[in-house]
């Protein structure tokens, strides 16, 4: 029964010793101005986050913020590709009796990241992604961020 838990423990060990890591920064992957934290997996090479941030006037509070989810996959220690899904940008309408209606704008981008410190390693992170919304609005962005 104890070599049966040992087994079963030993990759969340293993998995848990690398631990999370956080990066603020600007971007879309980052929820505007914001923050991601970074989860890795089992697969050395996967990483997966969640990011929230204020993509408009933080002022505006909750309807300027900015979320979503992600993963990066790195094809060696410094450079990774990845995938995110969220809120790429607010628009905010007013009407004619001055009511301010906010239009969230869902989608997804694909991308690329330069860990110029090394994957696992605190440093500055620069990347580029090109970002699709179902209604047909695509446009590419930089991001430049740190990781602790």
């Amino acid at each position: 029964m104890k070599a049966w838990m040992i087994c079963a423990l030993l990759p969340t060990l293993s998995w848990a010793r690398q631990g999370p890591f956080m990066e603020t920064g600007a971007g879309i992957e980052y929820g505007g101005f914001g923050a991601q934290v970074v989860l890795p997996t089992p697969i050395k090479s996967l990483e997966m986050y969640v990011a929230t941030g204020f993509l408009d006037n933080p002022s505006n509070e909750e309807n300027s913020i900015g979320a979503g989810v992600g993963a990066n996959y790195f094809v060696n220690r410094h450079v990774a590709f990845g995938l995110y899904g969220g809120i790429l940008e607010i628009d905010s309408f007013t009407d004619e009796t001055g009511y301010v209606e906010y239009d969230r704008k869902l989608g997804g981008s694909i991308g690329a990241k330069i860990y110029f410190s090394g994957q696992g390693k605190s440093g500055f992170v620069l990347g580029a992604t090109y970002n699709y919304s179902p209604d047909g609005d695509s446009f590419p962005f930089i991001s430049l961020a740190y990781r602790y």
